[in-house]
């Protein structure tokens, strides 16, 4: 027979196990939730806990390759469209020529040549002392900075009276050189896409209906580094308000969820950066 699902203000329950060749009934209780975002929710693996693993593979990366594609076209490529900057730690190199490397770009199996240069402004500082990325910020509204730890307060209020709008993501990289050349590329292309889509959600995009959104969570929740770690809800709130305090807190791990890390993850990063 066929299956329930009743979607609710206060998320999802299951009834009976889902497959992917049962009749999904979806019943909409939340006014702003549309069957083709729930749809997507069951395609992308974003329901009951993981209890639909039989949906194929490629259908859940299809859908997330056609959300990063969606997310991707929206966000500012040239100088006149205000291109963005990304501030990234010097733990995510090994040296300067993966640097190079990223800036130059890679050809990516199933996407095509994916590269920071046409994208975004991409620069390498130590983070660990406050004054580098002052120093290396230019347009605080247009910049984002990956820290690769904790900040004591003093630092973070300078920040936060230095560069107003400047935004932060915490990606604890220390030990991110143990990996290999192909592993350290892969999850560094995943940083850039969700700091791209990090600098440029804005606080009337957090609905339901808006790729960047979807797109942010879904990164979000599958690095959580915690089921302590704070929602993504309250994670993307605190981002729009460049909430500093908060954002540093928060580490995200630069290493998929178990049950995604897989090559084919990385290909909707690399989507949304080549959109």
């Amino acid at each position: 027979g066929s299956k329930t699902l009743i979607l609710s203000t206060d998320g999802l329950e299951c009834h009976g196990d889902i497959g992917a060749e049962d009749i999904i009934k979806l019943l909409l209780i939340r006014e702003d939730f549309s069957p083709d975002i729930a749809g997507e929710r069951f395609l992308i693996g974003d329901l009951c806990n993981g209890g639909h693993d039989n949906v194929e593979l490629a259908e859940r990366m299809g859908a997330l390759k056609d959300l990063a594609r969606e997310a991707g076209i929206g966000i500012p490529t040239n100088a006149k469209q205000r291109k963005y900057t990304l501030i990234v730690d010097k733990t995510l190199f090994n040296d300067w020529k993966e640097l190079e490397y990223d800036k130059l770009g890679y050809d990516i199996p199933g996407v095509g040549h994916v590269g920071t240069l046409e994208r975004f402004n991409l620069v390498s500082v130590d983070t660990s002392n406050v004054e580098n990325i002052l120093d290396a910020v230019s347009d605080p509204g247009n910049t984002i900075v990956q820290v690769a730890g904790d900040m004591n307060e003093i630092d973070i209020e300078k920040l936060e009276a230095a560069l107003p709008k400047i935004r932060v993501m915490r990606v604890d990289t220390n030990f991110f050189g143990q990996r290999s050349a192909e592993e350290r590329r892969d999850m560094r292309f995943d940083i850039y896409a969700m700091m791209l889509v990090a600098r440029h959600i804005t606080e009337q995009d957090i609905t339901e209906n808006t790729s960047d959104y979807r797109m942010l969570k879904f990164l979000l929740d599958t690095h959580k580094t915690s089921e302590r770690s704070s929602t993504s809800e309250v994670y993307i709130s605190s981002l729009v308000r460049s909430q500093l305090f908060l954002l540093i807190k928060h580490n995200i791990s630069y290493v998929p969820a178990e049950r995604w890390n897989r090559p084919e993850y990385h290909l909707i990063a690399a989507t949304l950066m080549s959109a």
